[in-house]
């Protein structure tokens, strides 16, 4: 809606007034759909004269950009010229309707616009009609809303073929508001080409926004009508003329949508030569719309047949005695074609004697004429052979004849058989083939020639190399260990060498190995593995390092970019060869706020690589019904301070059972020992028997189930490990427990334990498979303690 403001008649005079003194300096063209400015002698009274738009009031004046309550942007650009201040606006998600820019006492000058507009530039501020001056600018007041473009689609139509599917045809999508209107076709073809549909898209783009909006009409073009068709006149013909529509003649069609099929039927009435074709036009568009019409073809017979036979002929033995040779009789008949056919009685044996050839020619009315032509047949063969020309191939290729050649014979008085016998002769590095072919006709007459056929290896052998490997430093890089060379050689056995170039030598080294195979004849294949040493073994810390607060951590906070992080730790304690430290991390926000994360780090005072001694008990005979607790069959025992442990292993066959006991030290060392447990007992008395497996997560019985101090206990063996590490724990009171592996970068991988545990040492075992080489810390968490410790994975 147009927004208009309505002016006193004493505004009129001063209006007129001032666009006279604007003209003279600005020509104030309208950019965008504005109008010369409007001015009035007196303030509008604000929003209210934006009617159903919004109003924003700018004050003061500058250059800038300004945000609209709508979440649309105003940007101002003021210049300060000879004519007083002039400014531009451009909006953004906005659409301008009218600017009213404040100068001096009671002035103001008005843009109202046509339409609604994004921006304008060249805008004034007031002048003084009576002095001519130029006002500053006191506000600007605007009246915008939000940019706004609708569509209506036309509707859905169904055209008649070949009306035009133009939109001035078809419908136009109509628009209000500020947008621009384009469309666009995908044709849908039907079962014809006459039958098509036509997916038409309307889009709308608002030129304020940018928004498009789409809307689809269909139009549908079908072809319903059937073709016109005329038939050709009916006509008689004599019998063995030509019914072609070329000499009878052909229909006529025509359709309004697009071409036509002309096809025909014909229905012969009558026997032989005296027959009427009822023959039936279709014309068919190319919908498939179809019209018939029928003419009568009416055949008459007036003709006579005859036959002329081949003159007689005389052949060599062997040359081609059929007619395409020797000649085929001719047969005609007025009405229609003949058929000619041919019997031969043949007179003496082998090459010599004569054929008698009775050619026969029989009309369509089975009425026939006969004739005959003689051939007489001589000997003048000669036999001959050529065998294929020498060759040599490579050993393990395809000797036979269809490969290396096969000999020709030839005899004129008919085949030859081509048979072929071989002499061969080895050396080291091939053989040579003498072929003797040999040429047989049907008189047993023979003809030889040879072929020489020599095998050579030039092909080096096959070879496929063992794949790259990575050890570790100090381990067997002999091929027993890292892999071998496979090969083969069509012609003979091989031998396998290799050697090796050393890359580097620190951290990794690069082994790159050749290998070589060679045959009998020296043809040579090579191939290269790669084998990579590395160093995957962690150091071990100095004993007089002692960790602090270097960790780094970061927190995020949703107001401060920057968090404060403070970090305090506690005493050192000493553990056996273990040291643990508490660290309490504390993020602390610009309001104050705070968060706190503590850290229990455990670390190796000393290096101790030596497993503790272990001493099993002694292997026991278990009478029937016995019980197979330590307390009966005997503990095993170790150093001071070792942990001892064991786990049950049943035969596969029952009988016996393998007690492996362990004794791990504090700083992971561990060493087993195994006692034998044999039952003279029915192997269904040891089923029932609680095995002890390294799988998943357990509790197993221990020497220290009588577990008494006052803080949690966490001890991880073996550390490093390979492939399964197993927890100890000490656990004061009956209570919920948590035991959780992370990386060095604090993110969990897995929580190993978390359940309600009673009091006591427990055994807890997890597998690393999955987990790449390197350092984690375990955590483990009580209802009073949290402790950690650090393990390797190897």
């Amino acid at each position: 809606m147009k927004l208009s403001f309505h002016l006193l008649i004493s505004s009129l005079v001063l209006l007129f007034s001032s666009q006279t003194a604007l003209a003279q300096c600005l020509s104030d063209s309208p950019s965008n759909s504005g109008i010369i400015p409007e001015q009035i002698a007196w303030s509008p009274p604000g929003n209210q004269d934006c009617q159903q738009y919004s109003f924003f009031r700018l004050e003061s004046v500058s250059t800038g950009s300004y945000f609209l309550p709508n979440g649309g942007i105003l940007d101002i650009t003021v210049s300060n010229t000879s004519c007083g201040p002039v400014f531009s606006v451009d909006a953004t998600f906005a659409s301008l309707i009218s600017v009213a820019v404040k100068g001096g006492p009671d002035s103001v000058n008005v843009y109202d616009y046509n339409t609604v507009i994004t921006s304008d530039g060249g805008l004034h501020s007031v002048q003084n009609a009576n002095t001519g001056e130029w006002y500053e600018i006191s506000h600007i007041d605007f009246c915008y809303g939000p940019c706004t473009c609708l569509m209506t689609s036309p509707a859905d139509v169904t055209l008649a073929c070949g009306e035009s599917t133009d939109p001035s045809n078809t419908g136009t999508a109509s628009t209000t508001g500020d947008c621009v209107v384009v469309h666009n076709d995908v044709v849908f073809v039907g079962a014809c080409d006459q039958n098509y549909t036509i997916e038409r898209t309307w889009t709308s783009f608002n030129m304020c926004t940018n928004e498009v909006e789409t809307s689809i009409q269909l139009i549908q073009t079908v072809d319903n009508s059937a073709p016109g068709l005329s038939c050709p006149p009916d006509v008689t013909v004599n019998c063995g003329e030509d019914t072609d529509p070329s000499s009878t003649g052909t229909a006529t069609g025509v359709d309004d949508c697009g071409g036509v099929i002309l096809t025909y039927e014909d229905l012969v009435n009558g026997v032989d030569c005296e027959e009427e074709i009822s023959r039936t036009w279709t014309a068919t568009d190319y919908c498939g719309n179809t019209v018939n019409c029928t003419q009568i073809i009416q055949i008459v017979d007036n003709n006579a047949m005859g036959i002329t036979c081949p003159p007689d002929v005389t052949v060599n033995c062997g040359e081609d005695t059929d007619p395409s040779s020797t000649g085929t009789a001719t047969g005609v008949d007025d009405c229609g074609g003949v058929i000619v056919t041919y019997e031969d009685l043949v007179n003496g044996a082998d090459c010599e004697a004569e054929i008698s050839r009775t050619w026969t020619a029989t009309d369509f009315c089975g009425n026939t004429v006969s004739c005959t032509q003689i051939i007489q047949i001589v000997d003048n063969s000669v036999l001959g052979i050529t065998c294929p020309a020498d060759v040599t191939v490579n050993c393990g290729e395809d000797t036979d004849p269809s490969s290396t050649g096969t000999a020709t014979g030839v005899d004129d008085c008919g085949g030859v058989i081509i048979t072929y016998e071989d002499l061969i002769i080895e050396n080291d590095c091939g053989a040579e083939i003498s072929r003797l072919w040999t040429a047989m006709d049907f008189c047993e007459n023979t003809f030889n020639c040879t072929q020489i056929i020599q095998i050579e290896d030039t092909n080096a052998p096959e070879v496929t190399c063992p794949a790259d490997v990575t050890v570790s430093c100090g381990e067997d890089i002999d091929p027993s260990s890292t892999g071998t060379v496979t090969a083969t050689d069509d012609c003979s056995d091989v031998l396998i060498t290799y050697s090796n170039v050393v890359y580097g030598n620190d951290c990794p080294t690069e082994i790159i190995r050749t290998w070589t195979v060679a045959d009998y004849c020296l043809n040579t294949s090579t191939c290269e593995q790669t084998i990579t040493v590395i160093d995957d073994i962690a150091p071990v810390f100095d004993e007089d390092w002692t960790p602090g607060c270097d960790m780094v951590m970061t927190a995020t906070d949703n107001c401060d970019e920057e968090v404060e992080i403070t970090c305090t730790s506690g005493p050192v304690v000493e553990v056996n060869c273990m040291k643990t430290q508490e660290l309490t991390y504390t993020a602390t926000d610009d309001c104050g706020n705070t968060a706190e994360r503590t850290f229990t780090l455990s670390w190796i005072v000393e290096f101790d690589n030596v497993p503790p001694v272990i001493v099993c008990p002694e292997d026991i005979l278990l009478e029937e019904g016995a019980s197979t607790h330590p307390d009966e069959t005997g503990w095993a025992s170790s150093e001071s301070g070792a942990v001892l442990s064991y786990r049950d292993e049943l035969s596969s066959c029952g009988g016996e059972i393998s007690r492996i006991w362990t004794a791990t030290d504090a700083c992971g060392n561990s060493s087993s020992c195994t006692q034998i447990l044999e039952c003279e007992c029915a192997d269904d008395d040891l089923t029932g028997h609680d095995e002890k497996e390294h799988d998943m997560a357990y509790e197993s019985m221990s020497l220290n189930e009588g577990f008494n101090s006052a803080k949690p206990k966490l001890l991880a063996y073996p550390n490093p490990s390979v492939n399964t590490i197993y927890f100890e724990l000490g656990i004061p009171k009956e209570g919920d427990v948590l035991l959780e592996i992370y990386d060095l970068k604090g993110q969990l991988i897995k929580s190993i334990f978390d359940g309600r545990m009673a009091k006591g040492t427990k055994h807890i075992s997890y597998q690393l498979e999955d987990l790449k080489a390197g350092s984690y810390m375990v955590k483990l968490t009580t209802d009073d303690e949290v402790l950690s410790q650090q393990v390797i994975k190897q």
